[in-house]
């Protein structure tokens, strides 16, 4: 990993950066999710904040110590330093949901982390992903500069038919998938593309928005 990684605005919490920890926290409640929540790929723990002051029960798995490191000044979170593809250091049913928001592309062996986020997952529990869509209608338009081509740790591309896939293979028995525009982050990879923030909006579209969102349930 390049020793800049953490240094892209991806990794700052920004105006709207915090309206879009708002927008997926707010499909947490949405669901109805309350109690444990588990968090893959934590990073600087800028979601697990935002659920700490909601008051659920939170819990982090971060690759990175500097990450964690840093974490530990935003959040109450227990964290967990190691990959995502081992397996998890929690019981049977342990959570009510798990989260993996921009995580799943970078993970090489991201079957065996739904099998595991299931394992711990209570029954009818919930987990919630958002990756980038290989169907984007930005894909098509900016090619080589589209931002899942920016990140060298990207190593899986997904479209709703090979996520949704992939869930069910995992042994979830339910799996609703949305496309999204999330302009409040627009620009973090693209900068020309930085002025659309000011729509302030995350917007659902039928088939080719820039990221996919699936939620499973147990």
């Amino acid at each position: 990993m390049k020793k800049n990684y953490f240094d892209r605005e991806y990794f700052t919490l920004h105006e709207g950066k915090m309206v879009y920890l708002d927008f997926l926290a707010g499909l947490l409640k949405g669901r109805g999710v309350r109690g444990k929540v588990l968090d893959i790929g934590s990073g600087y723990g800028f979601f697990l904040g935002a659920l700490d002051k909601r008051g659920y029960d939170t819990y982090g798995i971060e690759l990175s110590e500097k990450a964690i490191e840093k974490a530990k000044g935003m959040t109450k979170a227990k964290l967990i330093n190691q990959s995502a593809d081992s397996k998890f250091p929690f019981d049977y049913n342990f959570f009510d949901a798990v989260t993996m928001f921009d995580v799943i592309e970078h993970i090489p062996d991201f079957q065996y982390s739904l099998e595991e986020s299931y394992r711990v997952l209570k029954p009818n529990g919930l987990l919630f992903i958002i990756t980038l869509n290989s169907d984007s209608a930005l894909k098509k338009i900016l090619r080589k500069k589209w931002s899942w081509y920016k990140d060298p740790t990207h190593v899986h591309l997904f479209d709703s038919s090979s996520l949704k896939n992939a869930l069910n293979s995992a042994g979830f028995k339910s799996t609703e998938i949305k496309t999204l525009f999330n302009f409040n982050a627009a620009g973090e990879t693209t900068r020309w593309l930085k002025p659309l923030r000011g729509i302030g909006k995350v917007l659902f579209m039928p088939k080719f928005g820039d990221s996919l969102l699936a939620i499973s349930k147990k």
